[in-house]
């Protein structure tokens, strides 16, 4: 987990060093920040079902790379056919990711890229709806890969829509999709 840490360190102060901008660039098309809120479903290997919020930020390094920071929340549960909830699992989740950008102009972009996850919550699970949920505190890493599409509307709102794919060190796994919006600045 450090080494990937200190790779991810240098490949910042790399990306940061390559595709810094002009400073005379401060004209609105040049805008190298967005920040914004997100909600979609999530889709587990276990067949539980869920919603995630998040906020992102995300800073742009020239016109083919940005790196972006994301903490949610991620709900999620698997009802029986009886109703009963047998499955639930609910916890705090952070990505650091490091994007590609093969569309970036004033009108849209088209962001593909991934990295490091962690979360932390609850995982709780039962056998019967009359016994009691067994509870597990839940700490795990992994990483992620994403793509993402926006729209600027004004150069200053964004809308967009994003896909995920996250995978746990203990084989756990599951699928996001959402929409979001927000700034950019």
């Amino acid at each position: 987990m450090r080494l990937f840490f200190i790779l991810l360190a240098i490949i910042c102060t790399f990306t940061i060093g390559t595709f810094a901008q002009r400073s005379n660039d401060s004209s609105p098309k040049f805008k190298k920040n967005t920040l914004k809120y997100g909600y979609g479903s999530s889709f587990h290997k276990n067949g539980m079902l869920g919603n995630y919020q998040y906020g992102e930020y995300t800073r742009y390094f020239g016109k083919r790379v940005a790196i972006g920071v994301l903490a949610g929340y991620v709900k999620a549960d698997n009802a029986n056919e009886n109703g009963a909830v047998d499955l639930a699992f609910n916890a705090w989740k952070g990505d650091l990711n490091l994007y590609l950008l093969p569309i970036n102009n004033s009108i849209n972009s088209f962001k593909i890229g991934g990295g490091g996850s962690y979360w932390m919550g609850e995982f709780k699970s039962r056998d019967s709806v009359e016994l009691d949920f067994t509870v597990e505190d839940e700490e795990n890493y992994g990483w992620n890969v994403a793509a993402e599409y926006e729209i600027y509307i004004a150069n200053t709102i964004t809308i967009g829509a994003r896909a995920a794919f996250t995978q746990s060190i203990n084989g756990e796994h599951y699928y996001f999709f959402g929409l979001n919006g927000g700034f950019k600045f």
